[in-house]
């Protein structure tokens, strides 16, 4: 996404089924700044998988979650 941050978005169904028209639009770098608001908003969004992933890190099991970025997805102007 770094060197090429053009995308294509539809919507879709939860299998991956297109159900829409299909959107230009590319992928930008949210500052890092950012970053720990929207970790506040993440782990309260997906609660119970991350009190799961860092109780499964205390009894010496390895995380599944690496670390975190925050990208956007902002729609090409028509």
């Amino acid at each position: 996404m770094r060197r090429n941050p053009a995308v294509t978005i539809a919507p879709c169904t939860f299998r991956g089924r297109v159900k829409g028209d299909r959107i230009a639009a590319r992928v930008e770098m949210i500052p890092e700044s950012e970053w720990p608001r929207l970790n506040g908003l993440y782990e309260r969004r997906y609660r119970l998988a991350h009190t799961l992933d860092r109780l499964s890190v205390r009894l010496g099991r390895e995380s599944h979650i690496g670390p975190q970025l925050f990208y956007e997805i902002v729609p090409e102007q028509r």
